[in-house]
């Protein structure tokens, strides 16, 4: 069975209308491959979310669009995981068929037509995990079975150690990169400032553990251990660190997020793994309308169409006119139901906006 590679020591939007970070909650929508034993959601850009599935058949990669499972192999009967994605590419690593200790594994990175292999110089086996531009962040193993950090910029691979022996890069967004090192046998996230070659820890507080997984602009997502072996995720917005766990969950673990959606895993009752979707929900002036706040094909959360209404509108029917306008659009688009449009316009009618 497929280890669920983070580093060695993890093996095993601000509301709408003035509402605070720490009071944002969140939507969670279960995200299964149909027929799959195990789904791990790993990176989001927009609508694509990458990850892995297990099935009868092995294990392998997916990019999926919101509506459409694509399977990801990078050939026939070799086991894929497809871990970050920006554009039309994705990378990830994929296990090498002719070691049958099944602990090497090979970097790719995949362009929607051609898979290509990229392996740290003179290792033992590579992980590629997060990419931005030319930008590919990931970690590799050495000789020793230590783990190694690196950039990789298209033409030179550049360690990411700070003098640590143990350290992963899992996500990078505008060259800050995340990851999570490690030292007397202790795991901590880090944010790494790759202009400035800035190092800045990250601890959840009170934790026993820390590891940061994916980074979109300041915000951070990742997962801290507890002194009793349990799992949670965690959302840190550069001031704050809020609680991100699936409801009844044993473990939850984020490992991606874009535009404040946030991708991850987590383990229900029975220790199934499936992945997840967490959508910040739509919040008018104080009232929590239970509804995701979807990014739209326009690059917009509906949020933002909201907070338009608001800024234009001149009086308050006028506010609650705009809002009815969009939910009827996104009914009829099927992006919402009409129990969902309801709890939308009753927010919109109960707020005092403007």
């Amino acid at each position: 069975m497929i280890r669920y590679i983070f580093s060695y020591f993890l093996i095993g939007l601000v509301c709408l209308f003035s509402v605070s970070a720490e009071a944002q909650t969140y939507k969670f929508t279960t995200l299964d491959y149909p027929g799959a034993t195990r789904t791990v959601a790993l990176g989001i850009e927009g609508n694509k979310i990458v990850g892995y599935y297990e099935s009868a058949s092995g294990v392998h990669g997916f990019l999926y669009n919101g509506t459409t499972w694509t399977t990801l192999d990078y050939s026939v009967g070799i086991e894929t995981i497809a871990f970050g994605i920006n554009g039309d590419n994705i990378v990830g690593y994929y296990f090498d068929p002719n070691d049958p200790s099944h602990q090497v594994t090979h970097g790719f990175l995949y362009d929607g037509a051609e898979w290509t292999t990229l392996d740290y110089p003179d290792d033992y086996a590579t992980v590629m995990s997060g990419i931005d531009g030319n930008y590919i962040v990931g970690y590799y193993i050495d000789s020793n079975l230590y783990y190694h950090g690196f950039v990789y910029n298209g033409t030179t691979w550049t360690p990411l150690n700070n003098g640590i022996i143990y350290t992963d890069a899992l996500g990078i967004d505008a060259g800050n990169i995340v990851g999570s090192y490690a030292t007397a046998g202790l795991g901590h996230g880090y944010l790494y400032e790759y202009g400035s070659a800035t190092w800045t820890t990250l601890d959840y507080p009170g934790a026993y553990m820390t590891g940061a997984t994916g980074i979109d602009a300041n915000n951070i997502v990742g997962l801290y251990l507890n002194t009793d072996g349990s799992r949670h995720g965690f959302l840190y917005n550069g001031t704050n660190y809020i609680p991100l766990d699936y409801p009844g969950a044993n473990s939850t673990i984020p490992s991606g997020i874009y535009a404040g959606i946030i991708v991850g895993v987590y383990s229900d009752a029975s220790y199934n793994q499936h992945g997840f979707i967490a959508s910040p929900v739509i919040v008018i002036a104080d009232c929590d309308t239970g509804v995701a706040d979807q990014l739209l094909d326009t690059g917009y959360k509906m949020s933002d169409l909201i907070a338009q209404c608001a800024t234009n509108a001149t009086n308050h029917g006028k506010f609650v006119s705009c809002v009815d306008g969009l939910t009827s659009s996104w009914k009829k688009m099927r992006l919402i139901t009409g129990k969902e449009q309801d709890a939308i316009q009753s927010c919109a009618a109960k707020a005092d906006i403007p």
